[in-house]
């Protein structure tokens, strides 16, 4: 619906509303927005990196003892040129916990490529695939080190 598409137009734009945007596929066939609960705004009265750090934490927690694949896009800023200025990068999560059914894990695996060209067919953020929280703290880091790039 509209709001999906306002959260698509915002996060991928130039002006970056949302540090992260979830979603799931409902009913093993349609590919749609978590609860709004699971859509975390920017927060400005923090600084970029604090504010990723924090989203980070928060998409953890809730995604604790679930067994439910998700698309996670976060708006990750960390520190580049040793400290010195801030650069940010949209990242796509792909968690698909160990935990989930098969025909789930079948359903998202073939899912995949159809949500990144709906989302936006012109992608140039990272992607990860991660099967369990510790690979979600190893993310900025990456950025940090160039071993994750878009």
């Amino acid at each position: 619906g509209k709001q999906w598409y306002q959260r698509r137009v915002a996060i991928t734009a130039g002006g970056h509303k949302w540090r992260s945007i979830t979603f799931y596929v409902k009913d093993r066939k349609m590919v749609v927005p978590e609860d709004d609960s699971w859509q975390i705004p920017i927060d400005k009265s923090k600084d970029e990196i604090t504010d990723t750090n924090d989203v980070i934490t928060i998409i953890k927690n809730k995604l604790v003892g679930g067994s439910r694949p998700r698309w996670v896009i976060v708006h990750a800023c960390y520190p580049v040129e040793g400290g010195l200025r801030t650069t940010g990068k949209n990242v796509l999560i792909k968690f698909l916990p160990e935990t989930s059914p098969i025909k789930e894990k079948m359903i998202f695996a073939s899912s995949n490529k159809g949500f990144l060209d709906n989302f936006n067919p012109s992608w140039s953020g990272a992607a990860v695939q991660c099967d369990d929280l510790d690979e979600i703290d190893d993310i900025v880091p990456s950025l940090m080190n160039g071993s994750l790039k878009g």
